[in-house]
Parts: structure tokens; C-alpha cells; sequence
């Protein structure tokens, strides 16, 4: 199963979608109907919280417009969280009723946030609404002409771009979106084979160079938009993408998973063999006899079987191996009532006419043979002219069986 890692990281003034966290407990989200699409939390109830990782290249006054919907009134913190989870308050919001879960109004706010790399949560004070993001805007003073947060005696940069994100001089810097790396693990298909994957693509095409290094290996490529680097043993690396001529880096702890061996369980009551899978890679071919009967994806099903057919299951990875079981019914005959005052009904599994019996006294003396026939898959067996006690009956099917009686 492939593995999916983003960065986590926010630059402000900037837009933070709530889907981009980090950290959460006790939020639900869902694909939302606001413009731009996206996620949006649902099933907020008070204490629920999500965190975010966020970058202030200067202390700022901000703006910060929240995009909520909702059929009740709510309210919502912002908090920053030190490194012992101590908050500290920067805001509390109330949310609005707009008359719909997906209908959707902008309510703002001011907060200042000292210049860093800050760990920013949205808690939920009162629950019953829906938001979809926050955006940080710097409030622009009569000392900051170009308006990106810092002051005209601080700005190195005094004529940056609107909307370029600064340092704490004040000049751009380079950033790319949170969500630009989508890294896909997939590991080995079997075990001992060493052929673990890890897909990497990117959103904003740039000349990127990765390292990769774990389990002896250290591997240097350059791409553009993706590349894929295949041949991997199981174990942890440590993957670092950097762009060619600009001051960034970005690093992530994967790990390559072992294969595995299919591994399951049949079981036969009756014609029925039950199959459970505990571990393997579906679809699962089903075959009888080695005619492929159905395909699935469950792991536990049923087949109606006869006593001596050849029962497999199949991964959709061929060196996973199979489950194999040959059916013998045989280990299922009973018999009723028993004990009884003479008179028995043994059931036999198979589509014979006819069935050789021997009946043995306790001592292991034959007392009488016979054929029997078969009707409806049952033979009537009478020891009403015998003395009370134990039986033994050996019946000749494929392989002799052997069926204890009790007559009192």
C-alpha cells in the first residue's frame, strides 16, 4: 500500500488550508462546495483542535479572515504552543449561522505574531460548524510602503513584489506551496525480493536534486516534475529535495516495508469450505480442480466443494505463494442417533450407490459384512438382533473409514 507524505510547513502572511495540519484530534473533514474546492473540517465539538506549522518572517499585526459555514453559532481560538503544549492566546472568533453546512462567509480578525517558526492551533471552543481556511494578511503601516510587514527602517528590500513572502529584511524569499511533493512508498511485493519504490512528483516544475541514503545506499538525482526510484530493499531513508540556485530544502523519513507471504485458513463444513485471508494481496483467483471457479476482494468467502477436489487460492502477486487444501470429506460422516437401541442412519459425503461395510464387536471380532446401498446420501445400519455395546464399523469409500457405534 503506498504511504502519502506533505510538508507541513506555512509561510505568513499567507492562506492555510485547514486540511494542511500536522497534528489533529477529534476533527472529521470532507471534500467542501466553497470556491476552490479543497477539504473542509466537519464534526467540530468543543476541545477538538488541529496544529499547524507556520513561518513569521517578522513580528506582525495581521488581519486573519476564517471561512466558516454552519447552521449554529460556534467558536473558534487561535492559540501559539510552546514545546511543553502550553498555549498562548492570540485570538477567539465567533463563528456565524449562514443557513447551511456549505454556504459560506468570512469572518475576521487581528493578532500579532512575533517574527519565527511557530506551532499555530485552531482549537474549537463551541462546536457545530465547518471551516474550510485562514488567511494572514499584514496590516501595512504609514512606515511600511510596500506593504509585506516590515518597516521602512528595517526593509532591505523596500520595493518587494505585493504578495511575496519576505524575511525579516524584508527581501523575497523562495517558498513553495506545502502540498508541492507527493511521495508514493510501495513496498517490496515479497519478501527477499528488494524491490521496494518510492514515486515522487511535484506540483511547481523546478530543476529539483533529491539524495536519497539508508541501508548503505546514497543516491543523488535530478528531475523536474517526478521521478521514480525503484529497487529498494526494506528499511528507513532519509529522502532530502533541494532546488538548483535557490536556498531550499526539504527532507522526509520513509520507510520501505518488507514483503510478505500469503497466509490464510480453509475450513469444511458439510460441501462448504470456508476461506479466510489473514494477509495477502487481493484480487484472490479461486480455483476447483484448477478451473478458476471466481474472482475477489473479500477475505472470507465460500465455495461449495465434493470430497476430493483441490481447493486454491491465488494472490494477485504471483511469488506470494497460495493456499492450497484437498477436500476430503470423509473426516465429516456421522452417524445418528447414537447411541440408539439398534437401528442407525450414517451419513456418507459422496455421490456413491453403494457402500462395503464391516461391523467389529468391541473384542475386534468381524460379526457382519454387507453392501449397502446409498440413498440420498445415507445408509441405514440395524443392530437390534446384537448385544448391547461398542461397534466398530469400517466402511470402504476412497479410504477406509471407521465409524464407532453405541447400541443399548
Amino acid at each position: 500500500m503506498a504511504l502519502l507524505v506533505h510538508s507541513g510547513l506555512v509561510i505568513i502572511p499567507g492562506t492555510i488550508e485547514v486540511e494542511d495540519y500536522v497534528e489533529m484530534d477529534g476533527l472529521g473533514m470532507e471534500t467542501t462546495e466553497d470556491d476552490g474546492g479543497g477539504h473542509n473540517i466537519d464534526y467540530t465539538h468543543a476541545g477538538d483542535y488541529a496544529d499547524y506549522i507556520i513561518y513569521s518572517g517578522s513580528t506582525s499585526n495581521y488581519n486573519v479572515d476564517f471561512r466558516f459555514a454552519g447552521t449554529s453559532v460556534g467558536a473558534i481560538g487561535l492559540y501559539l504552543v510552546d514545546e511543553s503544549n502550553n498555549e498562548t492566546e492570540l485570538l477567539t472568533i465567533n463563528t456565524p449561522n449562514t443557513g447551511d453546512w456549505q454556504a459560506w462567509e468570512t469572518v475576521s480578525g487581528t493578532t500579532n505574531i512575533s517574527e519565527g517558526i511557530h506551532r499555530l492551533r485552531l482549537k474549537v471552543l463551541t462546536g457545530g460548524f465547518n471551516m474550510n481556511w485562514m488567511k494572514f494578511e499584514a496590516i501595512a503601516g504609514t512606515n511600511d510602503n510596500d506593504g509585506d510587514g516590515v518597516l521602512n527602517d528595517e526593509d532591505n528590500c523596500p520595493n518587494t513584489e505585493t504578495g511575496a513572502t519576505v524575511d525579516i529584511h524584508g527581501c523575497a524569499i523562495f517558498t513553495l506551496p506545502s502540498s508541492n511533493f507527493t511521495i508514493a512508498i510501495n513496498g517490496e511485493s515479497c519478501p527477499g525480493k528488494g524491490n521496494g519504490k518510492i514515486d515522487i512528483s511535484a506540483i511547481e516544475e523546478y530543476n529539483y536534486t533529491l539524495t536519497l541514503i539508508g541501508n548503505g545506499l546514497s543516491i543523488a538525482r535530478s528531475f523536474t516534475s517526478g521521478i521514480a526510484l525503484g529497487g529498494l530493499d526494506p528499511d528507513t531513508y532519509e529522502l532530502c529535495i533541494t532546488v538548483d540556485s535557490e536556498d531550499f530544502e526539504q527532507c522526509f523519513s520513509l520507510e520501505v516495508a518488507e514483503g510478505f507471504e500469503f497466509s490464510g485458513t480453509s475450513s469444511v463444513a458439510g460441501k462448504i469450505a470456508s476461506i479466510e485471508i489473514e494477509q495477502g494481496t487481493a484480487p484472490f483467483k479461486v480455483f476447483i480442480n484448477n478451473i478458476e471457479m471466481f474472482e475477489t476482494i473479500a477475505t472470507n468467502f465460500e465455495i461449495e466443494v465434493k470430497h476430493g477436489d483441490l481447493l486454491e487460492v491465488k494472490t494477485a502477486v504471483f511469488c506470494e505463494g497460495k493456499l492450497e487444501n484437498k477436500i476430503n470429506l470423509f473426516n465429516t460422516i456421522t452417524s445418528y442417533p447414537n447411541p440408539s437401541k439398534g437401528e442407525f442412519t450414517i451419513a456418507i459425503p459422496s455421490n456413491i450407490q453403494m457402500v462395503k461395510a464391516e461391523v467389529y464387536n468391541v473384542f475386534g471380532q468381524l460379526i457382519k459384512k454387507n453392501d449397502y446401498d446409498v440413498n440420498s446420501g445415507k445408509i441405514l445400519m440395524n443392530l437390534s438382533n446384537n448385544p448391547n455395546g461398542i461397534y466398530m464399523i469400517k466402511l470402504y469409500l476412497d479410504e477406509p473409514v471407521t465409524v464407532k457405534l453405541i447400541k443399548e
